[in-house]
């Protein structure tokens, strides 16, 4: 499967689960600016490689986390 970048409308229904975060998320959000649907294989890579991710209702999604405010 090829990564799939995801609307807008499809992040925003994301949940903000998102494991591997660069920051504290007790104490800020974990802003995404884009994610991608993609397949095991590559979800398996890019937690190795510490890249934020996470699985909801069965697909596997990596984020690219936005500065902090």
């Amino acid at each position: 499967m090829k990564p799939r970048k995801i609307t807008p409308r499809e992040l925003a229904d994301l949940s903000e689960n998102w494991q591997n975060a660069k920051i504290d998320t007790n104490k800020y959000y974990c802003h995404v600016l884009r994610a991608w649907e993609v397949s095991d294989e590559t979800l398996e890579e890019a937690k190795k490689e510490g890249l934020l991710w996470q699985v909801q209702d069965g697909k596997n999604y990596l984020g690219e986390e936005g500065d902090l405010l």
